[in-house]
């Protein structure tokens, strides 16, 4: 096979494109590893017992506290507020990790076929008039809140 001919500088400006590319791609693999190593030391920090004192309990239920709150944020059972003059919509927070929307997806699916409480409280916001559909009316997001908060 014959080669390929190429018009002048093609050669020289591929290279130079590869060059890029390239620390392109050790500054990603930079950055990867520092946030992996970030990851790690807040799960250290997670992991270590809170101070034992009389202000411990408090300061343990606001820790929870924030962390339901981050977690239904990431996926996507925060409750999200538009208004606009006398209007006024609550929705489901769309941007968020669709692997665990899903999975609180199906684990609040679960507490509501197998969950008494949980099963209970969706029949009553249905029977209120909120919906049910795949992704999270107010019924589905009630209870994927209810199960973190729980957890």
């Amino acid at each position: 096979m014959p080669a390929l001919t190429v018009a002048r500088g093609t050669i020289e400006a591929a290279t130079a494109h590869i060059r890029v590319l390239a620390e392109q791609l050790r500054l990603t693999n930079r950055q990867l590893a520092a946030a992996e190593r970030q990851l790690d030391r807040l799960c250290k920090e997670l992991a270590e017992p809170v101070a034992d004192d009389e202000n411990s309990k408090v300061a343990g239920q606001r820790v929870e506290q924030d962390d339901v709150t981050i977690l239904s944020s990431l996926c996507g059972a925060a409750p999200v507020t538009r208004q606009s003059g006398k209007s006024r919509m609550v929705l489901r927070r769309r941007a968020c990790n669709r692997r665990l929307s899903n999975a609180l997806f199906n684990w609040a699916r679960v507490a509501i076929q197998h969950d008494a409480t949980s099963r209970a409280k969706y029949a009553a916001l249905r029977a209120r008039g909120h919906g049910h559909c795949p992704r999270p009316p107010h019924s589905w997001r009630s209870s994927a809140q209810r199960r973190l908060c729980h957890a």
